[in-house]
């Protein structure tokens, strides 16, 4: 299974359109890594996961607000690996 469709299975996602939102952001889909992938759901969570936007007090409310603090604990582990192998963020 790609990067893609594992992500877009783990965190509850449309896989076309984390693909669309990937080529978008200028990375080629098959040499995407884990963690670029997080990134663009992470700047893209909106438009991702499933949500509905309170006008009222202009938040987003997300269906399911643990996928958010998943991706946030996994985007934070793998950057901190990426620095502890020597990467450059």
């Amino acid at each position: 299974m790609n990067i893609i469709k594992q992500i877009a299975q783990d965190y509850n996602i449309n896989p076309k359109a984390l693909k669309r939102f990937v080529k978008e952001s200028g990375l080629k889909p098959k040499e995407l890594t884990r963690l670029q992938a997080l990134e663009v759901i992470y700047i893209n969570a909106p438009d991702l996961f499933y949500c509905r936007a309170d006008e009222d007090t202009g938040t987003v409310e997300y269906l399911d607000i643990n996928l958010n603090i998943k991706l946030c604990y996994e985007l934070k582990a793998l950057r901190e690996s990426k620095d502890f192998i020597g990467g450059v963020l």
